[in-house]
């Protein structure tokens, strides 16, 4: 159960953190596994040191989803490899932690036009790939922050509930294709992304508290619940956002 061998799964963000859990993840499954990002050594070396380990089949591109040129470069590369496309997760995604009062517009058009221009001109790109093999997985990480309210991430939460909407829309006008939409929300994941929170005995010591399963999550819970919603097993799920938090969001 749960194999994706002969499957392709592109992963956007997937060179560190929960995008390369989740290739990871991809990858132990028998998926061959393709990572984007912007940074070539970062890509590269997640590249050996995952094949070195698990085995299988992976490369790496490079792309900018704040760029539709280097998105559409990327997409024609990938169709040139003649292999299509299966999978596509969207967890390339950028934070800037500052109040509304103070953030510029600039620092907040950057916020919106990589995560949410970013995440919509991927799936536009990927779109026909996705239709000529008649079927498809699209699974875009957005965040509890996506519902909920919390000082100094007003933009970064603002971005993550409408990645919570197109998932849910894209759902619906997909579905036609057999293409099958859902999102992951993350809770407090220890990652380089959330260094800080780490560091900050007090705060984290609040989501470990506020946590009933009493830690914080690490990617590879992410990359598990990926890996389901991956597979040919999970064909009737889609518009649904997965909560994968240790139960902070269910309490009041």
């Amino acid at each position: 159960m749960f194999s994706l061998k002969g499957k392709h799964a592109l992963v956007t963000g997937g060179g560190r953190g929960i995008g390369r859990s989740i290739a990871r993840g991809l990858l132990e499954q028998g998926a061959h596994v393709t990572i984007a990002g912007r940074t070539r050594d970062t890509l590269e070396r997640a590249c050996k040191e995952l094949t070195n380990q698990y085995g299988g089949r992976m490369d790496w591109q490079i792309c900018d989803v704040r760029d539709c040129e280097s998105t559409a470069a990327m997409m024609r590369r990938v169709e040139e490899s003649g292999e299509g496309l299966d999978i596509l997760v969207n967890n390339a995604a950028l934070h800037m932690a500052e109040p509304i009062e103070s953030m510029d517009m600039e620092r907040a058009r950057v916020i919106l036009d990589t995560n949410i221009m970013g995440l919509y001109g991927i799936c536009r790109a990927a779109l026909p790939m996705l239709k000529a093999g008649g079927r498809g997985k699209i699974i875009n990480l957005t965040s509890i922050m996506g519902s909920q309210g919390r000082k100094g991430i007003g933009v970064y939460s603002a971005t993550k509930a409408a990645i919570s909407q197109i998932t849910r829309v894209m759902a619906i006008e997909w579905a036609a294709y057999g293409i099958q939409v859902n999102g992951i929300a993350p809770g407090m994941i220890a990652t380089d992304f959330t260094a800080a929170v780490q560091a900050d005995d007090a705060l984290s010591g609040y989501f470990r508290t506020r946590a009933p399963l009493g830690r914080l999550g690490t990617p590879d819970d992410c990359a598990a619940c990926a890996a389901f919603l991956a597979c040919d097993e999970n064909s009737f799920m889609t518009g649904a956002i997965v909560t994968v938090d240790g139960g902070i969001s269910i309490q009041v």
